[in-house]
Parts: structure tokens; C-alpha cells; sequence
């Protein structure tokens, strides 16, 4: 689960998370909703995440992304639910893929993807990393933009977009043995100084300048 220790809730953050828990899959498969630990860790999240003046939420228009929303929301608000964004930049087909019929994700598999992904390999039908990456962070900077001070956006995507998108922004390496747990993923903090917007990336309970992203 995402570590929310640097989480200032005085100012305007967005958290991009890998969906909930799920049973396992077999390659080629999309839809498979949250199980019952799944639907129960959301909520626990969600009860963390209370107190911000407003809430914001987009997600893959995959089902397992926007039923850990819909419980996110139950840890937050209880009963009450507010609009969640469907976005195929979370997912289906997400900000890496160009060719949906033909790509690499239909011959190989989504970990062997992805780790030549950060090894900057180049693959049939899937966009260089850093340019998905920055697709999706500018897409994440942009609904910031829009909010006001003291709002907390949530993002709910897929491994597989947010390991090469956390390698782009961090540096930080996955391979078979480590992997972005469910509900793990990183913070983008936004803060003002002298009139500029600035911003943070926080994973793992430290800060990365995005200038440099």
C-alpha cells in the first residue's frame, strides 16, 4: 500500500495508485474485479485519506480501477459517492501502448514488458518510456492545475503503467522479485513559492524533484 507519511494535507496533492486486490489473471486477459480483500484494503485506504477540503478521483475504465474507487470512496465518505473521470490514460489503452491490436503486451508478458520498458528497449506497438511517463504526469499536473488548494486527486491505474512510470520519476527499478504492490504507487505535491507552482514526487517516504523529470 502507497506510504502516505509525507501526505500534507495543507496542500494541493495527487496520489497515483495501482488498483486493489485482485485474483490472479492469465495473459490476455482484461477484466477481472476486486476480490473481497480488495474491496476491504480500498476501504482502508480510503478511512487514511479523509480530512482534505475536496476530493477528486479519475480511473481506468477497467473494472478492478474503478470499483477500488467506488470503495476508496466508502472509506472516505462513507455512503456518499462523487463522479469518478474514466480515463483511457489509466488504462485500456493507457499512456505506453500505440497500437492496440498489435503491441508487445499480446506476445509477451505484462513483467517481461515492462522490464525491458525501463531498460529502454524498443517494442511493437508501445510508446518510449519517458514520453508515456510524461503523457501521464502532465495529464496528473493538468487536473491539479484546475483544483483548489487543499484538494486531494486520486489516479487509479494498472502495474503496468505505473512501474515504468515510477522508473521514470524516481529511477527506481522492478523486476520479477519487486513489484508495485496493489493500492502502492506515489504522491505529486503541489506548492507555491514567489507566484511559481512547484512540484514534489514522493515515493517511499522521500522527495524527487519533477523539474528534472
Amino acid at each position: 500500500m502507497i506510504d502516505l507519511t509525507l501526505l500534507d494535507k495543507t496542500k494541493t496533492n495527487a496520489i497515483v495508485i495501482r488498483h486493489a486486490d485482485r485474483d490472479s489473471m492469465v495473459q490476455g486477459q482484461v477484466s477481472q474485479p476486486l476480490n473481497e480483500t480488495g474491496k476491504k484494503n480500498a476501504e482502508l485506504l480510503g478511512e487514511k485519506l479523509r480530512g482534505f477540503m475536496n476530493y477528486a478521483f479519475f480511473s481506468s475504465p477497467v473494472d478492478r480501477c474503478y470499483e477500488s474507487v467506488e470503495h476508496l470512496q466508502k472509506g472516505i465518505f462513507g455512503k456518499q459517492k462523487i463522479q469518478n473521470t474514466l480515463s483511457t490514460i489509466l488504462g485500456e489503452p493507457g499512456p505506453f501502448v500505440i497500437d492496440r491490436k498489435n503491441n508487445a503486451f499480446k506476445t509477451h508478458s505484462c513483467h517481461k514488458v515492462i522490464i525491458k520498458q525501463i531498460e529502454h528497449e524498443q517494442l511493437d506497438g508501445i510508446r518510449d518510456t519517458q514520453d508515456g511517463a510524461k503523457i501521464l504526469v502532465n495529464f496528473v499536473t493538468e487536473q491539479m492545475n484546475a483544483s483548489t488548494l487543499g484538494t486531494l486527486l486520486i489516479f487509479v491505474t494498472h502495474d503496468s503503467i505505473l512501474a515504468p512510470v515510477i522508473f521514470e520519476l524516481t529511477g527506481e527499478k522492478f523486476g520479477y522479485e519487486n513489484w508495485p504492490d496493489f493500492s502502492d504507487g506515489f504522491i505529486i505535491e503541489k506548492s507555491t513559492c514567489d507566484g511559481s507552482d512547484e512540484y514534489k514526487v514522493i515515493r517511499k517516504n522521500q522527495y524527487f524533484d519533477l523539474r528534472k523529470f
